[in-house]
């Protein structure tokens, strides 16, 4: 079973780190390298956790939407402490670093509540899309 763990692990830090990859490409802010050094390895590890069924405190039933939701709810709320962290050690205001993310039929700007939904929907979105990309790919038995 680690194998597999670990497998389904790696699969969602890259599918965050794409996903994330062409959003700060195309949709909000450029990002620094080491941010997107540090996005896969936390989703990644959480991940892990996530398939080893630690941390689930409200015992949800294992690769399931409230399952992934949780998970991804935890994964975006890590990120976030992990980015205003940085924001702390580089002297900056908080909140300061998150831009305005604007897609074509949404954009999430203005006010401090939209910026932070914004956050959770893009940053666990696109965990929420990496552990059902690994989940069907093991379900395929492609892992």
């Amino acid at each position: 079973m680690a194998n597999k763990t670990i497998i389904n692990s790696v699969i969602v830090g890259l599918a965050v780190l794409m996903l994330d990859y062409i959003v700060h490409t195309f949709y909000a802010n450029p990002e620094t390298l080491y941010y997107f050094l540090a996005k896969p390895i936390l989703s990644g590890y959480i991940a892990y956790y996530m398939w080893e069924n630690k941390f689930n405190l409200f015992r949800l039933k294992q690769n399931t939407f409230p399952f992934f939701l949780y998970y991804s709810t935890l994964f975006a709320l890590i990120h976030g402490i992990y980015y205003r962290s940085i924001e702390i050690f580089t002297n900056k205001a908080l909140f300061s670093r998150v831009g305005e993310i604007t897609f074509p039929f949404i954009s999430f700007e203005g006010s401090l509540i939209v910026l932070i939904v914004g956050w959770w929907v893009i940053h666990g979105g696109a965990y929420f899309m990496g552990s059902y990309i690994a989940e069907l790919l093991e379900r395929k038995k492609v892992v």
